[in-house]
């Protein structure tokens, strides 16, 4: 599903690059993918913010998909909600067990490691934000936690 207006966003370790299609979000992700360590977060960009929204400052809405952080072989994979909720992936099908150095460096700016059970293999966490990207869906093979 493409976005009605604007254009995808991939904000991966410091730098946006707009993309106007799926195919362009795919081909960031593929890049992304053979980096040995990262972040990126996915966002569409709804255009200019329209009424009261402007005096507080907002210059463009904007519709989140999913934050990722990568080490090795190992990824933590957060979905959000449009009103930036998270749901935490869960691979309850293929645990993994990285360590707690690998996992502080995966925790999404939070100071403590992230937690194990919402660590994944990072092959599937892309596998999973591609799936997404297909039908808007949150993969339905992965468990979540939910923070509101």
């Amino acid at each position: 599903m493409e976005p009605e207006t604007g254009s995808w966003i991939v904000q991966a370790d410091g730098a946006d690059e707009r993309c106007g299609s799926v195919d362009g979000v795919l081909e960031c992700l593929a890049n992304l993918e053979a980096r040995t360590s990262g972040q990126a977060a996915v966002t569409i960009d709804l255009g200019p913010v329209t009424g009261w929204k402007r005096f507080l400052g907002i210059k463009n809405q904007s519709s989140p998909c999913f934050a990722v952080e990568w080490d090795g072989a190992y990824a933590s994979l957060i979905f959000h909600d449009d009103a930036w909720s998270e749901y935490r992936a869960i691979d309850e099908a293929q645990p993994v067990q990285p360590t707690e150095a690998q996992r502080k460096r995966i925790a999404h700016g939070e100071p403590e490691p992230h937690p194990v059970a919402e660590c994944m293999d990072k092959t599937r966490a892309f596998r999973a934000m591609r799936e997404y990207l297909g039908d808007r869906q949150r993969p339905a093979w992965l468990k979540y936690c939910y923070v509101p």
